[in-house]
């Protein structure tokens, strides 16, 4: 029996329970990636994934139950957001004063993390800042943060054709 993700929802990950897992192995791995491939100070890579480094997440994302099609239109996703950071310079964003007052210091940091590994990129960071404005209570906290990130990585992945279930 296929989950959810192969069933079609593939076009918003957002809804799927295994989404939040998936997404956090992701962005383990390139984690894991930045620390060991790039150059201080950079998103330059010194060295490129190997097909090992790629074998490695399809592993993880099967282990988590994600079949054929969505772990290839994640690690497609995946591979077009990494080629994409290492020929991007990373540009400082400072929040405005009310921003400022929008996210709590933890939420910042994820979503400065996720900049600086290069799986949110500058217009999906103001995209979770526009969304965090319309939250009932703030600051936002990183939970909350965490959910609507993944919410613009879905529609990201979704947007670049990679979302589709074939």
């Amino acid at each position: 029996m296929e989950n959810g993700l192969e069933q079609g929802l593939v076009h918003d990950l957002s809804r799927d329970p295994l989404w939040p897992s998936a997404f956090g192995a992701v962005e383990a791995h390139f984690r894991r990636w930045k620390d060991g491939l790039l150059v201080p100070g950079s998103r330059t890579p010194a060295k490129s994934l190997s097909k090992r480094d790629w074998n490695a997440l399809s592993g993880d994302l099967k282990a988590l139950g994600l079949g054929n099609s969505t772990r290839d239109a994640l690690l497609g996703w995946a591979d077009a957001v990494a080629s994409k950071a290492s020929h991007e310079p990373l540009r400082m964003r400072l929040l405005h004063p009310m921003e400022r007052e929008m996210l709590t210091t933890d939420a910042y940091g994820y979503l400065l993390d996720l900049y600086r590994l290069g799986l949110l990129g500058i217009a999906g960071l103001e995209q979770v800042l526009e969304l965090c404005a319309s939250l009932t209570r703030l600051p936002a906290q990183r939970e909350q943060v965490e959910f609507l990130a993944r919410k613009i990585l879905s529609d990201d992945i979704a947007a670049r054709g990679y979302g589709t279930a074939h």
